[in-house]
């Protein structure tokens, strides 16, 4: 009987049942976008990214494929003391919560260091020139003093005793030497003759008369 009422009063009232229609439709589409959103983020799902440091990429790679993950090299480092082509940092870390398909970007120990141009600074002072080199990456250089007029000022770049010659490239992890003046200059040997500057003699100019 009560139904048949609401039948009734609908059919009589337009406007009551077309806001009843919207209701409704309203309600079915909601509750059909609420469950494609769970399916589509698995909702309540999630993976734990497993640790991969100090793995090959290779292994790695196939440790994280059985976890439902991927793998992306987006850097190269040289650390001297890790193995060559192992990994040293993931993004995200071990043990973070992800989605499934998700992409762990690593960063991997380069098999050589990065070589850079030595820069040219000759005639530079010492102070500049070990801030440039320290600058671009190099370690700290080593300092020899040699006999030169002008001191603290650069007279050449050596590497093993060896001059290095402007453009060469070296790795970054090369420890160059500076070869700086020392403000003075060692005696030196006139020409043709077996005595120095100081122990000259004297000539008579009354003689030269």
């Amino acid at each position: 009987m009560i139904i048949k009422k609401w039948i009734v009063f609908l059919k009589e009232h337009l406007i009551v049942r077309t806001l009843l229609l919207i209701s409704v439709t309203a309600m079915v589409l909601l509750c059909l976008v609420l469950w494609w959103l769970s399916a589509y983020t698995r909702h309540g799902q999630a993976i734990s990214v497993p640790d991969i440091g100090r793995m090959q990429v290779q292994d790695a790679a196939a440790l994280l494929a059985r976890h439902h993950l991927k793998c992306e090299i987006i850097d190269s480092i040289y650390y001297p003391d890790a193995i060559p082509g192992s990994i040293i940092d993931q993004t995200p870390p071990e043990g973070s919560l992800v989605k499934e398909n998700r992409i762990v970007f690593v960063t991997i120990n380069a098999r050589s260091p990065r070589k850079t141009t030595v820069p040219d600074v000759k005639d530079m002072s010492h102070r500049q020139a070990v801030a440039l080199l320290k600058g671009m990456g190099f370690p700290e250089p080593a300092t020899e003093y040699v006999p030169s007029e002008y001191r603290d000022l650069v007279i050449e770049v050596c590497y093993n005793g060896q001059p290095v010659e402007r453009g060469t490239k070296m790795p970054i992890n090369a420890r160059l030497t500076l070869r700086v003046g020392n403000g003075y200059m060692d005696s030196t040997l006139l020409p043709d003759s077996g005595i120095t500057d100081t122990e000259m003699p004297l000539i008579d100019e009354g003689w030269l008369e």
